[in-house]
């Protein structure tokens, strides 16, 4: 995987973003083979932060790095996908990464239409994020390539398990992130090579240099059972930030997982390091 786009976690301290520790965790990053970070993202609770809390994070790691910098956008209106495009386009975004609207039951034609807007809004290159099971929403090839014809579409991070998409993808020219880190080497194999990683907040230079290694294989299967709550208890039991806490409702993991991540840092830990 040539180009990984690590999606950040947003640390939290006694219930406040701890930007100490973000700027730790960026440090790393930009001291990696990665080509970028995204924030604001799932793996950032990025629908559970305040506005002034996003914008401070997005304006902070903007300012804390030279690589890019991807804002993720997870509203259901159009009209406030609009608003906070425009405002991550101030506030010094690369990109845009857009989730489809959940909850609302949006048609494909409405999809089209919301897409344009939010591109318009900013005049930045926007990824569209389709994760039907987070939204109940999957998108289909055409719409994508729909919408690809209208608006400077970067890509679509794909985290469907439908694999066959990946080549209808490749014939209609659209580029593929793989939003999967169990799913990297296929999206290898069918010539796409971009991801937005979640392992990668753990282990950046092992994971943009090997996917398949057995330890960025495992990282992917513990973190896959809970995003974000997996990921932030290995960066804890790592010493990279002081609390897992996670924004309500979302829970740290039970005493099993927690268990098994403890165990595989310790066992790892010179080769994620």
């Amino acid at each position: 995987m040539r180009r990984v786009y690590t999606a950040l976690v947003t640390p939290f301290y006694r219930g406040r973003v701890d930007f100490d520790s973000l700027y730790k965790l960026v440090e790393r990053q930009n001291k990696s083979n990665v080509a970028g970070m995204v924030v604001l993202g799932t793996t950032g609770e990025g629908v559970l932060l305040e506005q002034k809390e996003k914008n401070k994070i997005l304006a902070f790691v903007r300012a804390s790095t030279s690589k890019v910098v991807i804002a993720g956008i997870s509203e259901i209106a159009t009209a406030d996908c609009t608003r906070q495009a425009s405002s991550y386009c101030q506030l010094g975004a690369d990109a845009l990464l857009v989730a489809t609207p959940y909850y609302v039951g949006c048609s494909q034609k409405g999809l089209v239409n919301h897409f344009k807007r939010v591109q318009k809004a900013c005049n930045l290159p926007v990824i569209l994020y389709n994760v039907p099971h987070r939204t109940g929403f999957d998108v289909d090839v055409d719409s994508v390539v729909k919408i690809g014809n209208e608006i400077d579409l970067a890509g679509v991070k794909e985290c469907s398990e439908n694999l066959q998409k990946l080549s209808l993808y490749r014939q209609r020219g659209i580029e593929a992130w793989c939003g999967n880190d169990g799913l990297t080497s296929q999206f290898e194999r069918a010539g796409f090579d971009r991801a937005i990683s979640v392992v990668s907040n753990l282990c950046p230079n092992l994971f943009a240099r090997s996917v398949t290694s057995k330890v960025a294989s495992r990282l992917a299967g513990l973190c896959a059972t809970s995003n974000p709550a997996a990921v932030k208890y290995a960066l804890y039991c790592m010493g990279l930030i002081p609390s897992y806490k996670l924004r309500r409702p979302l829970l740290p993991p039970n005493d099993l997982t927690k268990g098994k991540i403890l165990k595989f840092v310790q066992q790892n830990l010179g080769e994620i390091v």
